[in-house]
């Protein structure tokens, strides 16, 4: 890739992270109802984890140095944030209602660099959020009829997710990709596993492959969204 501009490098690592994040959504979709939303979470975050530690070795313990720990702790509480609501909300409405709302992010995402990073943003960005605004508002129909909760609850997502975003954008200027993923797995995992004892049931051996497979994506696609927001 290094003869694509930044940009386009950017756009290209995105796209890779979006399809990791669509096949996590199928599987989540998949083993709704059988594992609770906030287990599922976990073995996200643990699986994905794991399948860091061989990318550490490949890549060096040197990516792993960081004096930014508690920026990496507070990216990781605005991740678990996002996963559970995304979770939980999977199995409250259809994939592609949730998806649809999940375009959201783009609003607050904007919004926040704009309040955090200090960011110039341009007539036609503002256009865009607008128009984004009022595809959300055809979405919801609020006041012609009930806002579901599970709306409200990907809505939620989607404020972390941009929160988490904003924090990722902020490490990049310093951190390696793989320190990012890394250290989000590493506080996510036992987080996300206090969230889940109240609601915990043991999966049976089958639906190991599809835990272990949603970590894989997720990593995946992390590093792919941390290396789109350093590009």
């Amino acid at each position: 890739m290094e003869t694509i501009s930044p940009t386009t490098r950017a756009a290209l690592w995105m796209v890779f992270f979006c399809a990791t994040m669509a096949c996590l959504s199928g599987m989540i979709r998949h083993l709704s109802g059988v594992i609770p939303p906030l287990e599922m979470a976990f073995f996200r975050n643990f699986f994905g984890w794991l399948f860091m530690l061989p990318v550490v070795a490949t890549a060096g313990a040197h990516t792993l140095k960081t004096k930014r720990i508690k920026l990496h702790f507070i990216r990781a509480l605005f991740g678990t944030g996002a996963m559970s609501c995304w979770f939980t909300g999977l199995t409250m409405i259809p994939i592609s209602q949730a998806t649809a709302l999940n375009f959201t992010v783009p609003l607050f995402t904007t919004l926040g660099a704009v309040l955090v990073l200090g960011e110039v943003v341009r007539i036609h960005r503002w256009m865009a959020m607008i128009v984004g605004f009022m595809g959300a508002l055809i979405i919801i129909r609020p006041g012609v009829q009930d806002i579901e909760p599970g709306t409200l609850i990907i809505l939620a997502s989607s404020f972390f997710i941009s929160c988490a975003l904003l924090s990722v954008k902020h490490l990049s200027s310093s951190e390696h990709s793989t320190a990012i993923v890394f250290y989000m797995g590493l506080f996510m995992s036992p987080i996300s596993l206090i969230a889940a004892i109240p609601v915990w049931v043991w999966p049976q051996p089958e639906h190991y492959i599809w835990l272990v497979a949603m970590g894989v994506f997720a990593s995946t696609g992390q590093l792919g969204m941390a290396r789109a927001m350093a590009a």
